[in-house]
């Protein structure tokens, strides 16, 4: 049986690949490669039971000649806290060629780790202790 998280990486790598494309422009004499802005890419997700919304630009600022920004926002359902956000939002820009190399690519696997690291915080852990505790207060 194939698990969510399986079918959302191959989604995202699908998606990503089928839409970022690489076309070759002359610029008098040079010959400049430069990948087309596709747009943002949408994905749902869940982490520890929190439905999130991730989209995600791998060329932010445009065409991707040079320096790439990578814009990554995170949205949980019903403006739930994360360990990243209090509001739940969260914008993220990162730069590089590929900055979810470590992922294979995988957008939705680099959120996931994201919110798996930043949840061992000291913060975190007392915000789910209290918030399993009942308060009077």
């Amino acid at each position: 049986m194939e698990k969510s998280s399986d079918r959302a990486r191959e989604t995202t790598q699908n998606s990503v690949e089928d839409k970022t494309r690489v076309v070759t422009e002359e610029v008098g004499n040079a010959v400049d490669t430069v990948t087309e802005d596709p747009g943002y890419f949408e994905f749902t997700s869940e982490w520890q039971g929190i439905g999130l919304h991730i989209r995600y630009n791998a060329c932010w600022l445009g065409r991707c000649a040079g320096l790439r920004t990578h814009h990554v926002e995170l949205r949980s359902e019903g403006k739930v806290k994360l360990p990243v956000t209090a509001t739940g939002y969260r914008s993220l820009f990162l730069h590089g060629e590929d900055p979810f190399a470590d992922w294979g690519g995988d957008v939705v696997a680099f959120v996931s780790d994201w919110l798996d690291d930043a949840s061992r915080s000291a913060d975190w852990q007392r915000y789910v202790e209290e918030s399993r505790q009942l308060s009077l207060f």
